[in-house]
């Protein structure tokens, strides 16, 4: 089965025979110049409508190049705008994306409450132990060097019956013994390490990046967009019954 030429081949092939009839033509005009007289009116008027004809179908060449240049540009063109309608169709999920958001602001809403408790119960705690007058967590002891005398800390042995405690008013810490030592943890410690497990958080083009802005200013920039998306992808869907 024959194949058509190659459109820029078909191009080329025209150019080629325009070119070779100007030269012909040129080439029997310098000819007459010279006095041949062999040439005849009628060669001339061929040979220059050939050459005519030529570049003719030299531009209809080029012309049908172009047009199915255009055709497969707008093929392609048509083709990627279906990949991308079927991307955002098969994976695009903003549903899924309220849904676990939800999902997660209740499981981060029962993580910092619970972290309260705890802190508030260690913290309770810790302040029943100094009323108590229960001993300090550490003690300072003279320790021999070289000659010389320091004084250096050293954990106070804890029991059950007989707790340690930190005595700053403002520490949580407190222990019962080998292995069970309490302290408070603080909510914004355990969010933020949380958070910090997420090292690929993404940020849109031109923001800071996740680890490079404070929180406010990163919710400033996003929390209307991120709540708008979150309530359309939670409403049902327009015309839906």
């Amino acid at each position: 089965m024959k194949t058509a030429p190659h459109p820029a081949d078909a191009v080329e092939q025209a150019a080629t025979e325009a070119a070779e009839a100007d030269a012909l033509l040129a080439a029997l005009e310098e000819r007459v110049r010279d006095g041949d007289d062999t040439v005849t009116p009628a060669q001339l008027a061929s040979t220059r409508e050939l050459g005519t004809f030529a570049k003719l179908r030299a531009e209809a060449a080029r012309r049908k190049a172009s047009q199915t240049a255009a055709a497969a540009a707008e093929q392609e063109r048509a083709a990627t705008i279906e990949q991308a309608a079927a991307l955002v169709a098969e994976q695009g999920a903003p549903a899924r994306v309220a849904a676990a958001y939800e999902a997660a602001r209740i499981a981060l809403a029962e993580l910092l409450a619970v972290t309260t408790t705890h802190d508030d119960a260690v913290r309770e705690a810790a302040q029943l132990l100094r009323t108590a007058g229960a001993s300090p967590m550490h003690r300072y002891v003279p320790v021999q060097h070289d000659g010389y005398v320091t004084n250096e800390s050293e954990p106070m042995p804890a029991t059950p019956t007989a707790p340690t405690v930190a005595q700053d008013q403002g520490a949580a810490v407190l222990s019962f013994g080998p292995g069970r030592i309490h302290r408070a943890v603080g909510t914004g410690a355990v969010l933020v390490t949380l958070l910090e497990e997420f090292g690929s958080v993404k940020m849109p083009a031109g923001q800071p990046p996740f680890a490079g802005g404070s929180l406010a200013e990163h919710a400033h920039r996003n929390r209307d967009q991120v709540r708008a998306f979150l309530d359309r992808a939670a409403a049902p869907a327009e015309g839906a019954k």
